[in-house]
């Protein structure tokens, strides 16, 4: 039996491409023929990941900065912070992963970590980026975005941001095998500018990752500590500050109103949030979603009926995964979002809701979604679109590894 040490770069920028990556990091590690040893490498949300994987003997998480993330200071992406973060681009990413190690995996898989496919081709050893979108295009659509929101870049950001373009540009253009998700998840813009200015031929996935049920509803709601009757509600919009003092007023409000309540809400407070404190052990129908052990939000959705968040590529595979009807707040400012939104209300599979509706009564919103009649017979019919998506794509990825790895038995 042979075994294979497979390298996964997960993109620092949240959740999400965490999330993700483990989906296929658990699908390599619990092979049996051949054996996958698998790295994951990601700094910003170290313990999550190291929560991901207690218990798999296979897989070992270390504490390797993946380079991009994007600083949102008050929910509106910051130019000059962000280039503080990232920058000086070149140099990290010529310096890579930051010891001047050499690549001694079999195969290195980057989920939107441009510097480490470069990494990988720099050593001469095969490589397959996953992602939903290319950071060039996102970091020059931001820069349209704030100009258009008449917050453009100081002239001091302006060449600095044009060169990180072009040097995350660079990278990405070292991809050697690229596969993305459907539309609804990777719209086409970013399929074709892959394709014709990168000079990358993207694969589509064809489906979702994850999805398969790993407890019963009652076991789901036993994690979530819900004991009444009647639907249940999730109300997140991941790690970020886009929806600050909106979901402060959201959660304030339903915790006044928590005997009243019709549905039982599930509520996700970043911790940087002063809401976070909140103490849902003396409320009836209000829960703070906490970390799930050994896995994603997957995990309690089979006790969800309905999700209020963000056109995140992680949220929106992990509600069409696991068929929970979702609506989404618009994110001005973000056309990476604003792409998968308007992908994924074309394909009928979630609805849009405009932000300066939310902002104005963020309760009231978060509760038509399953109380108005007309919405709720638009969740179930985006229901049965959801139940055409194909599910379990993580599988495919495996296939690819086993391709790029050539002959499995010596």
């Amino acid at each position: 039996m042979r075994s294979f040490r497979i390298l996964v770069a997960a993109c620092e920028d949240g959740y999400g491409p965490s999330a993700l990556a483990s989906y296929i990091v658990k699908a390599l590690a619990t092979r049996k023929d051949p054996v996958f040893e698998v790295t994951l490498w990601n700094a910003t949300r170290l313990a999550y990941n190291r929560g991901l994987y207690q218990g798999l003997r296979r897989v070992r998480v270390e504490a390797v900065d993946n380079l991009i993330e994007l600083v949102k200071p008050g929910g509106i992406i910051s130019i000059r912070q962000t280039l503080d973060r990232i920058g000086p681009y070149r140099q990290r990413s010529d310096a890579y992963p930051g010891d001047a190690r050499r690549c001694e995996f079999d195969l290195v898989l980057d989920v939107g970590v441009p510097a480490a496919a470069r990494w990988a081709a720099r050593w001469g050893v095969p490589s397959i980026t996953v992602f939903d979108h290319a950071w060039s295009k996102t970091l020059a659509m931001i820069g349209e975005d704030l100009a258009a929101m008449g917050r453009p870049a100081g002239r001091a950001d302006r060449e600095p941001w044009e060169e990180l373009i072009a040097e995350v540009r660079k990278d990405e253009e070292r991809a050697e095998q690229l596969l993305m998700f459907p539309p609804f998840m990777t719209p086409d813009v970013f399929l074709r500018y892959w394709r014709e200015e990168l000079g990358v031929a993207p694969r589509r996935l064809g489906g979702t990752l994850g999805g398969q049920p790993e407890c019963s509803r009652e076991e789901a709601r036993q994690r979530l500590g819900i004991t009444e009757p009647g639907p249940t509600v999730l109300i997140q919009a991941g790690d970020t500050p886009v929806w600050a003092g909106s979901l402060e007023r959201l959660t304030a409000e339903f915790v006044r109103e928590d005997e009243a309540l019709g549905a039982n809400v599930v509520i996700y407070v970043p911790r940087s949030l002063p809401a976070a404190d909140f103490d849902d052990t003396r409320l009836r129908r209000v829960r703070k979603l906490r970390p799930v052990p050994g896995g994603t939000i997957q995990r309690i959705l089979p006790a969800v009926d309905f999700m209020l968040t963000r056109a995140g590529g992680g949220s929106v595979n992990d509600a069409v995964a696991c068929r929970v009807p979702f609506a989404c707040v618009e994110e001005p400012g973000q056309s990476q979002i604003e792409e998968i939104l308007r992908a994924g209300c074309a394909a009928g599979l979630t609805r849009r809701i405009q932000k300066r509706d939310f902002d104005a009564d963020p309760a009231g919103v978060a509760l038509r979604q399953w109380e108005d009649p007309k919405l709720a017979e638009d969740n179930r019919e985006s229901l049965m679109r959801m139940g055409r998506v194909r599910r379990g794509a993580e599988m495919i990825v495996v296939e690819q590894v086993l391709r790029r790895l050539g002959s499995l038995r010596g």
